[in-house]
Order: C-alpha cells, then structure tokens, then sequence
C-alpha cells in the first residue's frame, strides 16, 4: 500500500497460474501461493485492502493471447473480467498490446516485451471517499533523439563492449535464412505469442547444446531466447550459442515449415481510454 499526500493505492501481484509447475520444487520459497488460481488469489487481497485505500491496481505476469489492441482476449482479460473491488489491471508475459476498459468498467493494459513500448496509467481520485473517479492510459515508444547518454554508464558500456567484440565478432557459422523465435502455427492455433508449436531458435540452440552434455535427447525452455535470429543479428547470436555449448552446430532444413515461420507481424497505434 502507498500513500500520495492524503490518498491511499493498493497494489496486488499476480502471476501464471501455472507457475509452480515451470520451476523446481521450492524455488518460490519463502513466497507461497495462498489460492488455487490467480483471480482468486487478487480479489482475496483486494478484499482485504479496500477497507484501508482508495483505489487498488493489479498488475502481473498474464497477458492477452489474441483479438485486438481494445478487444483482446486471453488470461489476462479472463483476470481483468472477473475481479473486485480492482480499479486497474496491469498484464505482461505475452507480447501483446492492450488497451482497454472491460465491460465492469476496469482499465486493462499490457505492453510490448523487452522494453520496446512503455504505457503510463493515471487514476483521478474524487474527494473524501469517492475513490477513483476517472482512469486514462497512453503507451509509447522509448526513444533517446536529442537525449545526451550518461558519460559514467556510456563508459562502461563501451567497456564491456569492447571485451566482448573478439567472441561475438568472430563468424562461426552461415545460414541462408532468417531463424525466428516464433512458430509456424498462428494462422492454424490464433496464438500470436510465438509458443504454439516448434521453434526454429530452440532447434539450434538445442541442436548446439545435445554433443556438449553429451545426451540423446534434450528440451530447450523457449524463455531463455529472447528474440529472433535476424539476418542483422545472426553473427552475434549464433555465437553466443555455440560458445556456452562449447561445440559447432548444424542448421535445420528450410522445410515448409520454416519457411512459413519466417513471417513477420507489426505494430498498432495508440488510443485514449475514458470512463
């Protein structure tokens, strides 16, 4: 809970039900997961704080999986649809971007991954006890034009960069086409996260990995690859599979598949939402 001059905001977290199950056994410790499931788990603590606050936003690892900027779908809005006593919902995880006021009048958003959109949410708070009384949000694209770099973190980012040109400037590899992260199976699946089926990413990285530990059969979590394998970036993050498996690789193929992976989509514009 924090306080803004004589204003009370509660904040919840929450995050995939699925959780527990992605990581090992205790790795939540000392956190424990109190509710079978993530919206029972927010309206339980917003039950709780709204007694003591003015205005309470949820915001967690969900997101939207498909539909449109203010007509999406997905965990993220199944959350959003069904709490209480919660003013603002806030998703992540997905890659998708949501801007949205739900049909019980919550204000729902989630952004682009890996930084690449920013959204800024403002509550209205009404006097004495009315809480909030207006919600607006407005998502924008990070740019630095005209902004001068700080000279200490610039320094060291040169730095490291410096260290690192010798490994990531040496080419190890060739490959005819782009690799992406994503899959092939959006138009068949309607998910646009990129997590329906195969992964042209995680063949190689697995591919690289299976000779240096020296098994048969290896899984790779998707997670750990954070993006494409562009014809731009193909030197550098090639190499820094190749280098932790300590081995040479083979690229896979341009299958059907693959090649229909190789699509790619873009982006939507921005809107004001009133209540």
């Amino acid at each position: 809970m924090f306080r803004f001059g004589n204003v009370s905001l509660g904040i919840v977290g929450f995050t995939n039900d699925d959780a527990p199950t992605l990581v090992s056994p205790g790795a939540f410790a000392p956190f424990v997961v109190p509710l079978p499931n993530s919206t029972a788990a927010v309206n339980a603590e917003a039950a709780r704080l709204a007694r003591r606050t003015d205005g309470i936003v949820a915001i967690g690892h969900l997101g939207a999986t498909a539909g449109t900027l203010d007509n999406p779908t997905g965990p993220l809005l199944d959350l959003a649809d069904n709490v209480s006593n919660v003013d603002a919902v806030i998703g992540d995880h997905t890659d998708f971007q949501v801007l949205t006021t739900r049909s019980n009048g919550v204000l729902t958003t989630e952004n682009r991954s890996k930084g690449i959109r920013f959204t800024r949410v403002r509550l209205v708070f009404g006097q004495g006890n009315d809480g909030v009384v207006y919600m607006t949000a407005d998502f924008h694209k990070p740019w630095n034009i005209g902004v001068t770099p700080d000279a200490p973190i610039q320094a060291r980012i040169d730095d490291l960069n410096a260290q690192l040109a010798p490994v990531f400037n040496t080419v190890v590899g060739e490959s005819t086409v782009a690799i992406p992260r994503g899959d092939a199976c959006a138009a068949a699946t309607g998910r646009v996260d990129g997590r329906a089926c195969e992964s042209l990413v995680g063949d190689l990285v697995t591919d690289a990995l299976r000779p240096a530990v020296q098994l048969g059969l290896r899984a790779h979590e998707l997670g750990r690859s954070r993006g494409p394998i562009s014809r731009a970036r193909r030197r550098t993050a090639r190499r820094t599979s190749v280098r932790r498996a300590s081995t040479r690789f083979r690229t896979r193929r341009d299958t059907s598949r693959s090649r229909a992976a190789r699509r790619s989509g873009c982006c939507r514009s921005g809107t004001w939402l009133r209540r």
